[in-house]
Order: structure tokens, then C-alpha cells, then sequence
């Protein structure tokens, strides 16, 4: 079993933290996606004026989180066309436990698409639970997580070290699985 020993040097730990919380970042992106999609009766799902009113609002809804608007714009594009071939009948006919699943699979997806380095070619690690594990993870968390506020961020931190400490007691194993990813995703960010 590996020690992190990771004070003053970057990681290949800290690489795979970064990765999954840019997962879990997308993740919320979806689920803040959710919170802002009404249902308008007179619009077919997935029409024209479905589609755009649906990219309007992501897109307002994650300007803060996401500056940058070619970045930003790429992820919407990505997340409607997924939505569009997973869940046709638009985003009201699924309920919202399901749409998390959906979305955590389509966060996953789109992290792995444009960081496809970050999983495949390093080395699985597993580490003793330290103060540097959390301290790494803290790091990694910050830079793949777009928080609100310093608060959000360190709420949904805490929630997610806790929640891996209950699901790996001793020790975690980097990168963490899909599986992992979503169920903690649900937990802590719903």
C-alpha cells in the first residue's frame, strides 16, 4: 500500500482528483440543468424552440461557473445531444433520481471525452487515508470543482471525502470508478 508523499511536488494523485472533479462538476452543471428546465406545454420536446430555450437557460445558468464561453457552449451542445438520444421524450418525462443517473453517466462521458489521458494511461494507486490524501484531494477538488462560493466548495468537499471515507475506510484507490463517481455525485450534490 502507497503513502502520499506529495507536500512540494505535483501528483499523478492530484492529476486523477482534478479528473474526477471535473466529473462531478459536470455532473452538477446537469443537475443545475434540471433545476431550471419548466415544462411549457405548447413545445414538443427537443423542437427547435425546446432545444434553444434549453441551451438558453444551461447557458445562463452556468456563466459563473463556466466563463469561458466556447467551454461552456461545447458542454451544452454535448449534454443536449446526449439528452436528446437518451431521453427523447424531453427532460420533464424522466423522474429526478433517473435524470441524475443519466446525467452523472453523460458528466462521466463528456470528462472522459475531452480527458481521455487522464484515466487511460496512468496507473491505478491506492492510498492510506492521511491528511495528505485529504489535503490532495482538497487540491484537486478547488481545481476541478467550480464552486459558487468558498462555502459551496467546502461543503461539497467535506461531503465527498466523508462519503469515500464511509465507502473506503482504510484506504482509496485512484482513479475511482464510474460507479463511485455517480454515487457520490448523488449524494452530495442533489
Amino acid at each position: 500500500m502507497k503513502h502520499l508523499r506529495l507536500r512540494n511536488q505535483r501528483s499523478r494523485p492530484n492529476e486523477k482528483h482534478v479528473f474526477i472533479f471535473k466529473c462531478l462538476n459536470i455532473a452538477i452543471v446537469l443537475l443545475a440543468f434540471a433545476s431550471c428546465i419548466s415544462n411549457h406545454p405548447k413545445e414538443k420536446p427537443w423542437s427547435k424552440a425546446y432545444t434553444d430555450r434549453v441551451f438558453k437557460q444551461m447557458d445562463s445558468a452556468e456563466l459563473q461557473r463556466i466563463p469561458d464561453v466556447n467551454e461552456r457552449h461545447k458542454l451544452i451542445r454535448f449534454m443536449i445531444d446526449r439528452f436528446k438520444r437518451d431521453v427523447p421524450g424531453g427532460m420533464e418525462s424522466v423522474s429526478r433520481d433517473s435524470f441524475m443517473t443519466i446525467a452523472a453517466k453523460i458528466g462521466l462521458d463528456y470528462a472522459h471525452q475531452t480527458e481521455p489521458d487522464s484515466t487511460s494511461a496512468d496507473e491505478h494507486g491506492t492510498y492510506k487515508w492521511s491528511d495528505d490524501v485529504e489535503d490532495q484531494l482538497r487540491v484537486g477538488f478547488s481545481q476541478g470543482y467550480k464552486a459558487k462560493s468558498p462555502e459551496d466548495a467546502k461543503e461539497k468537499c467535506d461531503c465527498v471525502i466523508a462519503k469515500l471515507k464511509v465507502m473506503y475506510p482504510d484506504s482509496i484507490t485512484v482513479p475511482l470508478s464510474d460507479e463511485t463517481m455517480m454515487q457520490v455525485t448523488k449524494s452530495c450534490f442533489q
